[in-house]
């Protein structure tokens, strides 16, 4: 009879100590399931948001273009869920980008075209984007453009 109680006393603590580690997976799988839900949500926005920002880019409107398709990518995220929308409106953000900050060294705004091609080239964005890399590099170039001029 003894040995019966011990054994009972041992399975009853086992699984009081085994509790909480189940209720805690079980709360991780609620909480992840409640994140990718929140994502899903946000994907029909950023679309939408893209193809603002596709528009305002045909329409040569560079500074709206680049403000969308960075406020696209904070809604899209990067996974196969989202198809190929993050990766367009990372291929907007650059070009956008690009096209803006040569629009600010024609108007004698360099380091503000330094500030757009720094952030496109940041991680969080295209850091392999080869023509912010290449304007960047153009501006540091001392004979390539003329600062005195403007």
């Amino acid at each position: 009879m003894k040995n019966t109680s011990t054994f009972s006393w041992l399975i009853v603590s086992g699984l009081i100590l085994c509790l909480p580690a189940v209720v805690q997976a079980q709360n991780v799988k609620v909480i992840a399931d409640r994140e990718a839900a929140r994502r899903q949500a946000h994907i029909p926005h950023g679309e939408e948001i893209l193809a603002r920002a596709q528009a305002e880019l045909h329409a040569k409107e560079y500074s709206l273009a680049h403000d969308d398709f960075r406020a696209a990518l904070r809604y899209l995220p990067n996974s196969p869920a989202a198809g190929n929308s993050y990766s367009a409106a990372l291929d907007g953000f650059c070009e956008s980008g690009v096209k803006l900050a040569e629009q600010r060294i024609a108007e004698g705004k360099y380091e503000e075209s330094v500030v757009i091609l720094n952030e496109i080239l940041s991680d969080p964005y295209n850091p392999n984007c080869r023509e912010a890399r290449t304007l960047l590099t153009h501006l540091h170039d001392p004979g390539y453009i003329n600062k005195t001029m403007g």
